[in-house]
């Protein structure tokens, strides 16, 4: 069978989607399947790590399934998923608790005290922009404070969508529009070790993963993968990029002065108890 297929995957805030294409673009079998919101505690929303990988598995299953295909014919992966928040890995490659999510507000006392005290601008001229309450950085910032246990065990800091990957190809990484959200310097792109110093998050530089361009590749499918999910062990898959940035560019702008405008049902959950 030829390898003529693609697979994107999405795991979005409430459903995780596989979608198969054609070489010209066509959808031919797509798969959905739920991911649980873990909000025991006032303005904490979680996800766990390993119901979202096995989401993933299911949906990959549907979409190949639907499209009436097996692994044999996709010749690469494309990953994304929700943006912000923040998913961790103890330094044996664990999942240090639930990931965090973006509707999460628990660190809405230390992102007011930024504002108070100066520092958020002072991370303006820095980053070319301010922190927001579900922002990396800032819940680093509330796990340092608040968890200093697991604070210090963190082994690598990465998003939703590098969390899919590194079970798909068991490499850890991130890419540009994912790290610029909380950690890069606005003209160089790269690490920025000066506004980890002035949000007192130097001591977790070691635990930021290698930056890669999205549309490189960032490992293959491994054979446990494979085993798993129907898909051929070798697979080509991407880096992968952040959700908002993905849409923007499949609606085709990818060039300097192209505008997108998102607009959903997210909300700030800061008054929800």
């Amino acid at each position: 069978m030829r390898r003529d297929f693609i697979i994107g995957i999405d795991s979005g805030s409430t459903t995780t989607k596989a979608v198969v294409f054609s070489s010209t673009g066509a959808i031919v079998g797509t798969g959905r399947r739920r991911v649980a919101q873990h909000m025991e505690r006032p303005h904490h929303v979680e996800r766990d790590m390993h119901e979202a990988w096995q989401a993933v598995i299911g949906s990959i299953r549907d979409a190949l399934s639907a499209a009436g295909l097996d692994g044999n014919a996709i010749a690469s992966v494309g990953v994304t998923a929700h943006g912000d928040g923040v998913f961790l890995l103890d330094r044996s490659r664990n999942p240090l608790g639930r990931g965090i999510m973006s509707l999460d507000s628990r660190a809405t006392a230390i992102h007011e005290r930024w504002k108070r005290d100066g520092i958020s601008d002072l991370t303006l001229p820095i980053a070319g922009q301010r922190p927001y309450v579900y922002s990396a950085n800032t819940l680093l910032a509330w796990i340092r404070d608040n968890e200093p246990e697991r604070y210090q065990a963190i082994g690598a800091v990465i998003f939703a969508k590098d969390w899919i990957r590194y079970c798909l190809t068991g490499e850890i990484a991130t890419d540009l529009t994912e790290a610029s959200t909380s950690f890069t310097d606005l003209y160089t792109q790269d690490y920025s070790d000066d506004l980890l110093d002035v949000l007192g998050l130097v001591d977790i530089r070691a635990a930021l993963p290698e930056m890669r361009l999205s549309c490189e590749q960032g490992g293959v499918v491994t054979a446990e993968a494979a085993a798993l999910t129907g898909l051929v062990a070798g697979t080509p898959v991407s880096v992968g990029l952040h959700d908002v940035t993905a849409a923007a560019v499949g609606l085709g702008h990818t060039r300097a002065g192209d505008l997108s405008i998102t607009a959903g049902t997210w909300r700030d959950r800061r008054t929800v108890d």
